[in-house]
């Protein structure tokens, strides 16, 4: 077995997976960034 959901799991925000009809497996993921902060004006 490869680590990759292990990897996902680690550097994701949330992820899944479902059976697909006809076989196999679709797995998604979200990363969750921080807010994008601007810089004190003069």
């Amino acid at each position: 077995a490869g680590r990759g959901i292990a990897i996902v799991a680690h550097v994701s925000s949330a992820w899944g997976c479902r059976r697909i009809p006809g076989g196999g497996k679709a797995v998604w993921c979200e990363f969750a960034f921080p807010a994008k902060r601007t810089p004190p004006g003069p």
